[in-house]
């Protein structure tokens, strides 16, 4: 989605923010919008692969998360304009080059993460816990015995098909590959995480397998955690549940501490 288009999007009453900064020479970008004062609480948005911020496109349109605080959607290394087309593999890097934004004077910090975008954050809060306070992770790929790559995944990595595939495609297979070598060097580092976690996901998610859900809440030895398990719910429930994950970053942005399960028809 270019700037024009999203300010078409957002229309009246919405003004985007349209930030860069700079890693290492590595220029990322974000789109804001929500609360501009500084201390305001701060929910980052981080999607999956491929992706871009334009997934949360809605989420930064909800009036109710707009009043409420200053809203980040970013574009994760190698996608949108956050050094496009080049590939990084590693959940570390991933995490450090987006750490950034959990500068941005703030209250309190909630990461929202959705599929790919969940291991994203759970490494930025292993990796920065006194700066996140609180994660939602939607349908996230978290469980390293949960990863399985397809015939397609291994053909696309022949340097002919790479040179056909469209750009975004071939950034998210450069990623997905070495998944779950990424996953299971995080297996250490779970206790890490202190901030209290919300996961929605649907029961009938055929990307990524509901187990992962029971993995993470036995990880989670250091945090309280909530599953909410959306019924009949497939791997999009970020676009078609969108009230049960805004819900969850409120949620959390008051301090309520998650505990149990839920079910959502």
């Amino acid at each position: 989605m270019s700037r024009e288009e999203a300010i078409e999007y957002f229309g009246p009453g919405v003004e985007p923010r349209f930030e860069h900064y700079a890693v290492d020479g590595l220029e990322m970008h974000y789109v804001e919008t929500g609360l501009r004062e500084e201390g305001a609480p701060l929910i980052v948005f981080v999607h999956g692969s491929p992706g871009s911020w334009s997934a949360f496109r809605d989420y930064l349109k909800d009036s109710e998360l707009r009043s409420a605080a200053r809203l980040v959607a970013v574009d994760r290394p190698g996608f949108g304009q956050s050094n496009p087309g080049q590939p990084e593999p590693s959940l570390k890097r991933q995490a450090e080059l987006l750490s950034p934004v959990l500068r941005i004077p703030n209250a309190r910090c909630i990461l929202v993460g959705h599929s790919l975008g969940g291991p994203v954050i759970v490494r930025m809060a292993m990796d920065y816990p006194e700066q996140v306070q609180g994660l939602v992770i939607v349908a996230g790929s978290v469980d390293p015995d949960q990863e399985r790559l397809e015939w397609y995944h291994k053909l696309a990595d022949y340097r002919v098909v790479r040179w056909i595939l469209p750009r975004d495609w071939d950034v998210s297979n450069q990623e997905i590959l070495p998944l779950a070598g990424e996953l299971q060097e995080m297996l250490p580092l779970w206790t890490q995480v202190r901030a209290p976690t919300l996961l929605v996901h649907g029961d009938e998610d055929g990307l990524v397998p509901y187990a992962n859900v029971a993995f993470a809440v036995a990880q989670l030895t250091n945090a309280s955690a909530r599953v909410v398990r959306v019924e009949q719910g497939d791997h999009f429930i970020l676009w078609s549940r969108e009230e049960l994950v805004r819900d969850a970053a409120l949620a959390l942005l008051r301090g309520e501490s998650p505990d149990g399960r839920l079910s959502a028809r």
